[in-house]
C-alpha cells in the first residue's frame, strides 16, 4: 500500500483550484513510473491530475444537511407548498444524490 503522498505524486499544489461544501480540489503531478512495458507516456510527459480531498467532517455534515432538507420539505408540506408524495420523492432523490457525493471512488476517471 501507499504510506505517503510522496510515493504517488511528484507535486501537489497547496492552494486548491476548487472547493465545495464537502471538500476541495488540488492540481497535482503524478510521479513518473519507469518499467519495461510500452503502455506508458513518453518519459518527458508528466501526467497532470486533480486530487479531490474530502473535509474530515463531511461524513457527518452531509447527513445533517440531508436532515435539514427533510425538515424544510416537511414545512413545505405543512404550508401546502408541495404535496407529501412529491416531497418524499424529492427528499429520497436528494438524499441518494448527496450521499453518493461522499464516495469519491465513483469519480476515478
Amino acid at each position: 500500500g501507499v504510506h505517503s503522498l510522496g510515493e504517488v505524486f511528484e507535486s501537489i499544489d497547496e492552494v486548491p483550484c476548487g472547493a465545495a461544501s464537502i471538500g476541495q480540489a488540488h492540481r497535482a503531478t503524478l510521479l513518473q513510473r519507469h518499467d519495461n512495458t510500452n503502455n506508458h507516456n513518453n518519459n518527458d510527459e508528466k501526467e497532470e491530475v486533480i486530487v479531490k480531498v474530502q473535509y474530515p467532517n463531511a461524513k457527518w455534515q452531509v447527513p445533517a444537511d440531508i436532515e435539514c432538507v427533510g425538515q424544510f420539505l416537511q414545512l413545505c408540506v405543512y404550508f401546502g407548498i408541495v404535496d407529501e408524495t412529491s416531497s418524499q420523492l424529492s427528499y429520497d432523490e436528494f438524499a441518494r444524490q448527496f450521499l453518493s457525493e461522499l464516495d469519491y471512488t465513483n469519480e476515478r476517471h
